[in-house]
């Protein structure tokens, strides 16, 4: 059973599905480059926090109903954010694509599925729906 740990505005969430386990980063509405980043900054404290519980947990990006990412956001949740991930030792990332065309092809952020580099391995892998996400993360997080 989800739980929500955290909430911005009524227009992001962080759930926690301990059956994956993962958190679960669902965005609605534009956020702005601050807000974007305190939000995934507060995820990133809590996801350590449940790691404690679980050892080997998931980060779920729903970002279905996200509009564009600012350039800059794009590069600091690569760059910075998923770098400090996974140094606390967070090895997998799924993302639900948005269901926007446009959105997905003008963000180089949905382009395919990688190994996030300066990572040590953190494997970025996209997806159309929740369910096949929170199944990749399952059978993954099973393996590490």
């Amino acid at each position: 059973m989800k739980e929500i740990l955290y909430a911005t505005r009524g227009v992001s969430t962080i759930e926690y599905e301990p059956r994956v386990p993962c958190l679960i980063d669902t965005i609605t509405e534009f956020l702005y480059s601050d807000e974007f980043r305190e939000h995934l900054n507060n995820g990133l404290k809590l996801l350590i926090e449940k790691q404690r519980i679980h050892g080997a947990i998931g980060w779920l990006a729903n970002t279905k109903y996200l509009g564009a990412i600012p350039e800059d956001d794009t590069k600091w949740v690569i760059e910075d954010w998923m770098v400090r991930a996974a140094q606390a030792g967070i090895r997998y990332v799924a993302t639900v694509l948005p269901d926007d065309e446009v959105v997905r092809v003008g963000n180089d952020f949905f382009d395919g599925d990688f190994v996030v580099p300066n990572t040590n391995g953190l494997i970025l892998k996209h997806f159309h729906n929740l369910e096949s996400a929170c199944e990749w993360l399952q059978g993954s997080l099973i393996k590490s």
